[in-house]
């Protein structure tokens, strides 16, 4: 195998795959990329055996073949290379040569080869009906519901992003997730395309979708498609498959109170200052805030015996009685950082009820935060 390819170009392909090859799995060989060229083109292939990703970029081509070199090593190469246009030959077979395509810079790179007969293809993609999604609009879902973390747990529904189309709106994609003590759902209009190959919606890895922003940030039209339980999306001349998590979700309808009446309006700029001090004194072990909830105003306090304690109090519109309860401020900075609205709702129907927050004008996009115990 022999090629010279742009180095920006070569970096676009090359930067995408590293949160794949970065997973520790029990095989070695998924820590690689496999480089392939062949004709006019020169292809990046990677996968974690849950997600593969394959992208292919324009090359002049001398020589064709195939390559498996460590991925985040060969990354770190080529991004501060000191030529604009990079050469990689393999040399007998076991060694991949990296060096500048012009004879004025000389450097000169080599790197062991692994096997490329090991890699594992997720499934073929030829034949495959694409559906189109709006790019942004999916980026937009995958970025609010991920807020949530990436678990490690192997529960379904905490590794999971659940996708669906609800029966009773059939123009709306609506995605959700949950760490267990959090609820993120988001809606979003838009005219649907897609066969969903489902009865009651899908589960897609938190992995693979954090893998999937890297393909949507340049907006446009995104190819989606589902063959062998697997989600595989298509954007120009780059793919990603991930694997469908097998397991049940949660009735989210029931960790949703529809029916709260009470509301507390007030300023996001203010509630996320507010919730931004009170974790100063906070640790691992003591994370707590206790809201003080008045006709008029919330007061919002924190102890730390460790460290010490805090109290402010802010002027909010409430229309119920007074009580306490106590949550963990995190929760709620992350989701008023994806809120775009500037006066937020959150609706609590005591101190044993979760606490649903949203912004005022965007009833879509909504957060389930469940107490803690004070």
């Amino acid at each position: 195998m022999k090629f010279v390819i742009e180095k920006t170009v070569f970096i676009k392909g090359i930067s995408k795959i590293q949160g794949i090859t970065s997973r520790k799995t029990d095989f070695p060989i998924t820590a690689s990329a496999l480089i392939r060229a062949q004709g006019m083109n020169i292809s990046v292939y990677a996968t974690d055996l849950e997600t593969g990703f394959e992208g292919f970029y324009g090359a002049d081509v001398e020589i064709e073949g195939q390559v498996a070199v460590l991925s985040k090593k060969l990354f770190e190469i080529i991004k501060d290379f000191p030529s604009n246009y990079i050469q990689l030959e393999t040399v007998e077979g076991k060694m991949l040569k990296i060096s500048a395509s012009d004879e004025v810079t000389k450097a000169e790179y080599h790197m062991l080869c692994a096997d490329p007969d090991e890699f594992t293809i997720l499934t073929n993609i030829e034949d495959l009906v694409f559906n189109e999604v709006d790019a942004l609009i999916l980026k937009d879902m995958i970025e609010k519901t991920l807020i949530t973390g990436i678990s490690d747990d192997e529960r379904a529904h905490l590794s999971g992003l659940y996708l669906e189309i609800p029966e009773d709106n059939t123009n709306i994609l609506r995605m959700i997730s949950t760490d267990g003590h959090r609820l993120v759902k988001v809606d979003r209009t838009c005219e649907i395309k897609v066969d969903i190959p489902m009865e009651k919606g899908i589960l897609l890895s938190k992995k693979g979708m954090s893998d999937l922003l890297k393909l949507l940030e340049s907006g446009g039209q995104l190819e989606i498609g589902f063959r062998e339980n697997n989600f595989i999306a298509k954007k120009d001349e780059e793919t990603l498959v991930s694997r469908l998590l097998e397991g049940d979700f949660p009735d989210y309808k029931e960790v949703i109170p529809e029916l709260v009446e009470t509301r507390m309006k007030l300023s996001k700029k203010t509630f996320v200052s507010l919730m931004k001090r009170m974790m100063i004194l906070s640790n691992d072990r003591f994370r707590a805030v206790v809201f003080n909830i008045k006709s008029d105003r919330i007061e919002v306090s924190a102890t730390n015996p460790e460290i010490g304690d805090s109290k402010e109090e802010i002027p909010i519109d409430y229309n119920g009685d007074s009580f306490e309860a106590a949550f963990n401020p995190r929760f709620f900075i992350d989701s008023l950082n994806e809120i775009t609205n500037e006066t937020i709702i959150l609706k609590m129907a005591n101190e044993k009820e979760p606490c649903v927050i949203y912004g005022e004008d965007d009833p879509d996009f909504i957060s389930v935060i469940m107490p803690m115990t004070i």
